[in-house]
C-alpha cells in the first residue's frame, strides 16, 4: 500500500518537494546554532525535523570526541 505524505493512500498527493526539505535542513542548522532544538512542524516536515535533530546532536558529540584538547573523561561522556 502506498502511504502519502498526508497519511492517505492517494499517490497523486504524495509528491515530495526535495528542495523544500533540503532548505529546511539548512534553516534548522542555522536556527539550532542560535536557539534550542525545537520542532514546530507537522506531517513529513515534522518527521524530517525530528530525524535531522538526532543527526545534529550526534554531529556535535562527534566533534567533541574528535577534539584533541579533550581528556579521556570527556570523551567517555560522549
Amino acid at each position: 500500500m502506498w502511504l502519502g505524505i498526508d497519511g492517505s493512500n492517494n499517490q497523486e498527493k504524495a509528491m515530495i518537494n526535495v528542495k523544500k526539505l533540503t532548505d529546511l535542513h539548512k534553516h534548522l542548522v542555522e536556527k539550532w546554532h542560535e536557539d534550542d532544538i525545537s520542532n514546530p512542524y507537522v506531517g513529513l516536515e515534522a518527521l524530517v525535523c525530528t530525524q535531522f535533530s538526532f543527526n545534529f546532536q550526534l554531529w556535535h558529540e562527534e566533534d567533541i570526541a574528535r577534539s584533541r584538547d579533550v581528556g579521556d573523561a570527556k570523551i567517555a561522556e560522549v
